[in-house]
């Protein structure tokens, strides 16, 4: 957890202090041992600057993993997230599920007071019921969107006066900064994004 870390002997002389931000980047360590300890299930290797946590990395200076949840979209909306976004009430000492020091809060289990899709809205292209519609983040109260589980995140956007037609936004999230991307309304089956499509020669 955030704060101070301390291992001491037998005789309770302190032989190595650490104190860390939030996210668990080091402000300061002291002692003559040497302890690369840091969030629990980590360990820090000085030669990549990360942290190590079983499945995965660990950056403390952006508060991410630098690779995606290898359980997919089934353990939440972000692929990349330590702990939920929530470090000080929460941990993740494999890299795959986070644990709550207290009770889980109410935002935990508030999928199942989501609204349901509104009355004939479209589906998004590629669409099988193995998708979830569900709010993005735990907080948040505005604008449920369809998540695949495979392929990313997609939310409808009807027509205004900036879009004459009516569109998807969808976001593949195969990288933590991915960029949204408009997509028409469409029955077309889904290509995954990270892949090319060409013509081939006969």
């Amino acid at each position: 957890m955030p704060g101070c870390a301390v291992e001491d002997h037998d005789d309770m002389d302190v032989v190595w202090r650490a104190k860390y931000r939030p996210f668990g980047g080091l402000i300061s360590v002291a002692g003559p041992a040497s302890l690369d300890a840091r969030f629990p299930g980590q360990w820090f290797q000085l030669e990549s600057g990360l942290s190590y946590n079983w499945h995965r990395y660990y950056d403390a200076t952006l508060g991410r993993y630098t690779q995606p949840d290898p359980l997919g979209w089934i353990a939440g909306p972000s692929l990349y997230a330590y702990a939920d976004g929530n470090p000080v009430g929460a941990y993740d000492p494999s890299g795959l599920q986070e644990f709550f020091l207290f009770a889980r809060p109410w935002w935990y289990f508030d999928w199942l007071r989501t609204p349901p899709p509104p009355p004939g809205q479209p589906k998004p292209p590629g669409w099988t019921p193995d998708w979830t519609w569900r709010y993005p983040e735990g907080t948040s109260k505005q604008n449920p969107r369809w998540f695949d589980p495979q392929h990313g995140e997609w939310r409808f956007h009807p027509q205004d006066k900036w879009h004459p037609e009516p569109h998807w936004d969808y976001n593949p999230w195969n990288d933590w900064n991915s960029p949204w991307k408009n997509r028409p309304l469409s029955p077309s089956p889904l290509s995954p994004p990270c892949l090319g499509v060409g013509n081939q020669e006969a």
